[in-house]
């Protein structure tokens, strides 16, 4: 179960990073 929801958070964090970058 972690092996995949480690990627899941890693892409959702890559994707919340892209948001704030976009917002400012």
């Amino acid at each position: 179960m972690l092996t995949v929801a480690m990627p899941l958070l890693l892409s959702f964090i890559d994707i919340s990073d892209m948001i704030i970058d976009y917002h400012c």
